[in-house]
């Protein structure tokens, strides 16, 4: 058998293994966005405050990186089941 022989029967031997990374890929980007669109708008709501008062960007800021981390941990990683 040729190299090249060699080289297609590895490659539908890991087409399983392909599969799933792809999938784990796929997870991996949907709860990334799940967390980049809240962080991007508590990042955006604090800044709109800080810029009326600035101590109260900082207040606002923390709360809702308080309130994002519980939703992670419910969530994304199953944290109340």
């Amino acid at each position: 058998m040729t190299w090249l022989g060699k080289r297609r029967q590895r490659w539908a031997a890991n087409a399983l293994v392909r599969a799933k990374r792809a999938d784990r890929a796929k997870i991996f980007a949907s709860r990334a966005c799940v967390l980049a669109f809240p962080v991007l708008g508590a990042t955006l709501i604090s800044y709109g405050a800080w810029m009326i008062y600035p101590p109260a960007g900082f207040i606002v800021g923390g709360v809702l990186l308080v309130l994002l981390e519980r939703r992670v941990e419910t969530e994304l990683v199953g944290g109340d089941e």
